[in-house]
C-alpha cells in the first residue's frame, strides 16, 4: 500500500435513522450469537446486512470495530493491514509487532504473524466484536485460509461477525457441527408484513392498507431494497392496486422495472448526479463537486440522505455517503449506456482529487478506469518512485507495482518470453510499462542482476525518446548491473550513454523538475563506474577526469554527505592512492 495513509472511511459504521424500522427480532439472535465464534449474515443485495449490523452495535455493550471490504482488498498484506488497523480503533496500540512483520516481503507463513496478533489479542481488558462487511469481495485462497486460522485459535474475548453477499470458502459444516457458528440467512431477513407496513408507513410515509401492503409484499419476497425501490415509485402512483398487481415477483424483473420507474423519475439535473457519481465507491462533497466540476454537491447528498433516495451515511456528521450497492450498480450500468464517451473523463477527474488528497492507491485505481496511462504513470512515479528513492522501502515499491500490475490485469514480464512490446495494449501504456519495468529492474539489482539486465532492456525498447530522466535510470542501472557482473564490454557503452542523457535532461521540455535530481544522481553513479572501468584498464588519469566530473556535480548539489556523493568521494580516494598523491 505504500506511504499512504489507510482509508479512515472503510472503518466508518453506517448511521442509521430514528425512523428506521426496528428489527428487535434479528438484533437479539446477533447478540446471542456473541457466544459463537462466528456470526454469519450471508442474503443477496438489498436484504438490509449492513442496516441491521449498525443497529445491533448501536445497542450492545460490547467495544466493536468495523471493516469495509471492496476489491482491492483481495491482497495478503493490504487485508490483514486493515484488520490490525480496524482493531486498533479499539487499541492503538495493538498490532504493530505485526504491522512490522507484514512489512517483511519474503513472508508467507500466515501462522508466523497471526500468532503473534492472537496473543496480543488476549491480552486485552474487554471483549470486542470485530465486523468484516461485503467479505464476498474477497476471492483470494491465501486470505480465506488465513482467516480460518484466526477462527481456528480464535481468543475468547474477540467475536467474529462476517456480512456476505455469497456462502464463505470455510468450513461452516464443521462449525455448524461444533455450534461454534450462528447465521441469519435471506428467509430471516426478509421483511414480515409487520415490520412491512411499519416501514411504508413510518419510513416511506405511504398510506397503503393492509391488504396493499401484504400484496406488496408478497411480490417482492420481503427483499427490503425491492420495497424501498416499489414504496419509491407509489409515491408518484395514482392506481396502486393495479400498479401492485402488474408487479412481477422475480427479483430481476423488479430490478428492471423499479430502476426504470425510480430513476427516469428524478429530475434531469438530479439525475445527473446520480449517474456521473455513480463511478465513486464512497462519495463527500468536494469530490463529487471534481467529478461534476460543481459546487453544490454537499447540499445535493443532504437532500439525497432526507428522502431516501439510495444513499447510506458512512460517518455520524453525514460527511461521506456510498450508494446502496444495487441502485450504485444500475447508476453505473446506465451512465455507461448514455454517456460512454465521458466516463473516463468523470474517473480522471477523480483520480486527481484522490491524487491531492495524498491518496494514491484510489488516484491509481480511477486513473486505470480511465485508462489514462501518462497519469497512471505519473501516479507510480509519484508513490513508488518516492519509497524507494526518498525512504528506501523496497518491499513498499515492490508491493505497489504489485497492486499496479495486479490492477491492469497484466502479468509481469516473464524470462525468456516476448515481452510487454508484443501487448496489444503496448501502444497505449508505453509510459506506464517502462516506468513499470524500469522500476522493478531497480528493486531486482541487489537480489538477481540476471533478471535487472532483463528488465532494464525491456524498459528502453518502450521509454519514449523525449523521456530523458526515464532512460537514463534504465540505462544507468543496465550498465551497473552489466560492470557487476564482470560484462565490462557491454557496461561502457550504456555507462557513456546513460550520463549523456542524464545531461540532456535538464534541457529537456517535457522532463519534470521534480525528477531533475533524480536523473542527476544517475549521472553521478555512472561516471563513478565509468571511473571504475577506465581503472580496470590503467587508464587513471581519464578515470580520475570522470570522477572529478561526479564529485562536481555532487558538491554543486550539496550531495558530499549522500550515497552518490560519498560513491563518489570514495572513487577518488582509491584512484588518487592508487597514483600515490595525497587525497
Amino acid at each position: 500500500m505504500g506511504s499512504n495513509e489507510l482509508l479512515k472511511t472503510k472503518f466508518f459504521i453506517p448511521s442509521i435513522k430514528s425512523n428506521l424500522v426496528k428489527r428487535d427480532r434479528l438484533v437479539k439472535y446477533l447478540h446471542r450469537g456473541t457466544k459463537e465464534k462466528l456470526i454469519l449474515i450471508s442474503a443477496p443485495a438489498g436484504f438490509g446486512k449492513t442496516i441491521l449490523l449498525a443497529q445491533w452495535l448501536n445497542q450492545t455493550a460490547l467495544k466493536h470495530t468495523w471493516l469495509s471490504l471492496d476489491e482491492r482488498d483481495n491482497d495478503f498484506k493490504r487485508f490483514w493491514t486493515y484488520v490490525i488497523g480496524a482493531l486498533q480503533k479499539v487499541q492503538p496500540h495493538l498490532g504493530k509487532k505485526t504491522l512490522e512483520m507484514l512489512k517483511n516481503p519474503e513472508i508467507k507463513d500466515y501462522e508466523y504473524f497471526l500468532t503473534s496478533l492472537i496473543a496480543q489479542i488476549t491480552t486485552l481488558a474487554t471483549d470486542v466484536i470485530l465486523i468484516f462487511d461485503d467479505y464476498h469481495f474477497i476471492k483470494v485462497t491465501s486470505i480465506h485460509q488465513s482467516l480460518q486460522f484466526l477462527l481456528d485459535y480464535l481468543p475468547k474475548n474477540l467475536h467474529l461477525v462476517i456480512a456476505s453477499r455469497s456462502d464463505l470458502p470455510l468450513p461452516l459444516a464443521r462449525l455448524r457441527a461444533r455450534g461454534e457458528l450462528s447465521e441469519l440467512r435471506a428467509r430471516e431477513l426478509r421483511f414480515t408484513t409487520d415490520e412491512a407496513q411499519l416501514f411504508a408507513r413510518e419510513v416511506m410515509k405511504l398510506n397503503l392498507s393492509e391488504e396493499q401492503v401484504s400484496a406488496l409484499q408478497s411480490k417482492a419476497e420481503g427483499w427490503i431494497a425491492g420495497l424501498q425501490m416499489a414504496a419509491l415509485s407509489l409515491q408518484e402512483c395514482s392506481h396502486i392496486s393495479t400498479w401492485i398487481e402488474s408487479l412481477q415477483g422475480n427479483q430481476r424483473y423488479i430490478w428492471d422495472y423499479l430502476t426504470e420507474e425510480v430513476l427516469e423519475q428524478q429530475p434531469e439535473t438530479l439525475k445527473s448526479f446520480l449517474l456521473q457519481t455513480s463511478i465513486l465507491e464512497r462519495m463527500t462533497g468536494s469530490l463529487c463537486d471534481a467529478v461534476l466540476e460543481s459546487e453544490n454537491s454537499t447540499e445535493t447528498l443532504n437532500y439525497l440522505d432526507r428522502i431516501n433516495l439510495f444513499v447510506i451515511p458512512l460517518d455520524n456528521n453525514r460527511c461521506w455517503y456510498r450508494y446502496h450497492h444495487l441502485f450504485g450498480e444500475l447508476l453505473c450500468h446506465y451512465l455507461q449506456k448514455q454517456e460512454p464517451d465521458r466516463v473516463p473523463e468523470y474517473h480522471r477527474r477523480a483520480a486527481r482529487w484522490y491524487e491531492q488528497q495524498n491518496l494514491v492507491d484510489e488516484a491509481f485505481k480511477h486513473a486505470l478506469a480511465a485508462k489514462d496511462w501518462e497519469l497512471a504513470a505519473d501516479l507510480i512515479e509519484k508513490d513508488a518512485w518516492t519509497l524507494w528513492f526518498t525512504a528506501g522501502d523496497i518491499a513498499g515499491a515492490r508491493q505497489y507495482l504489485e497492486d499496479a500490475e495486479r490492477a491492469i490485469e497484466l502479468k509481469p514480464i516473464p524470462k525468456n518470453k516476448p515481452s510487454w512490446t508484443n501487448h496489444p495494449l503496448a501502444s497505449e501504456v508505453t509510459e506506464f510499462w517502462a516506468n513499470i519495468a524500469t522500476i522493478k529492474s531497480f528493486l531486482s539489482h541487489e537480489q538477481d542482476r540476471t533478471e535487472a539486465i532483463h528488465l532494464a532492456r525491456e524498459a528502453l525498447k518502450i521509454v519514449p525518446e523525449y523521456n530523458y530522466w526515464l532512460r537514463s535510470l534504465a540505462l544507468m542501472n543496465l550498465g551497473a548491473s552489466y560492470y557487476l557482473t564482470d560484462k565490462f564490454e557491454q557496461a561502457e557503452p550504456i555507462l557513456l550513454e546513460a550520463a549523456e542523457v542524464s545531461t540532456r535532461c535538464k534541457q529537456a521540455d517535457k522532463i519534470k523538475s521534480a525528477f531533475i535530481d533524480r536523473t542527476a544522481e544517475s549521472a553521478v553513479t555512472s561516471l563513478c563506474f565509468r571511473a571504475e572501468l577506465k581503472e580496470l584498464h590503467g587508464e587513471f588519469k581519464t578515470a580520475i577526469a570522470i570522477c572529478q566530473e561526479a564529485l562536481e556535480i555532487s558538491t554543486k548539489r550539496h550531495w558530499l554527505d549522500t550515497t552518490p556523493g560519498i560513491f563518489a568521494q570514495a572513487i577518488m580516494g582509491k584512484l588518487l592512492w592508487q597514483q600515490n598523491e595525497k587525497v
